[in-house]
């Protein structure tokens, strides 16, 4: 019963995504990012972004939600390295409703004012 419930939560996405390949991706640059002093900041992302690109000036904590005030959780959250520029894909599987828009949240790991985060949509 296991293997059938995975196999129908498999079966909404096009072989494209189930394959994890992206024919014709984009270049969206965004808005700078504010992320000085631990401000909670917050990116909405397009409904075409794959992959985002993300470089920081200091290390970040970061996660994604469908909400603009969600907020991070240094408990929790996953913390993106400063100066890096690995892809990371944008996930969309916990979307209930893929109307809603998806946000990336970031907030500094060490308070230190004037620092930003920098995104790109792929």
């Amino acid at each position: 019963m296991g293997n059938a419930k995975s196999l129908k939560r498999l079966s909404r996405y096009s072989v494209v995504e189930s394959a994890n390949i992206n024919a014709e991706l984009g270049w969206n640059v965004l808005p700078a990012v504010d992320i000085g002093s631990q401000t909670q900041a917050h990116q909405k992302l397009s409904e075409e972004a794959y992959w985002l690109i993300i470089y920081s000036d200091s290390d970040v904590y970061f996660t994604f939600s469908c909400g603009a005030t969600d907020v991070n959780s240094s408990a929790n959250d996953l913390i993106w390295p400063a100066q890096c520029l690995e892809p990371i894909r944008v996930p969309r599987g916990f979307q209930e409703d893929k109307t809603k828009p998806v946000y990336l949240h970031l907030k500094q790991v060490t308070s230190v004012s004037s620092k930003f985060a920098r995104v790109v949509e792929l």
